[in-house]
């Protein structure tokens, strides 16, 4: 599995007083100070790809829709069984 690399510190909201961990990005934040030295820290990387879980989504999406079509066909068939079966008494 991979590993990425990134430095993080431990910084402190002067305003709401609570500490949050994050990264170099915290700098360009207002309000925030770093009361901790970066460290390096290794994260796993979680390999998965984002489209084939959406493509699956919008696949199985896909087939609700079919079935629940096929099932308003399928009572409008018997439907116009019915009316046919009805015409047919009539003769």
């Amino acid at each position: 599995m991979e590993t990425k690399s990134e430095k993080i510190a431990v910084w402190l909201h002067v305003e709401y007083d609570f500490e949050s961990v994050g990264g170099t990005d915290m700098e360009r934040l207002e309000g925030y100070i770093r009361i901790s030295e970066y460290v390096d820290v290794e994260f796993e990387q979680i390999q998965t790809d984002l489209n084939a879980v959406k493509i699956k989504v919008f696949e199985d999406k896909k087939a609700d829709i079919r079935a629940a079509a096929q099932a308003k066909v399928n009572t409008l068939d018997r439907k116009i069984q019915e009316l046919l079966a009805i015409g047919h008494d009539n003769e």
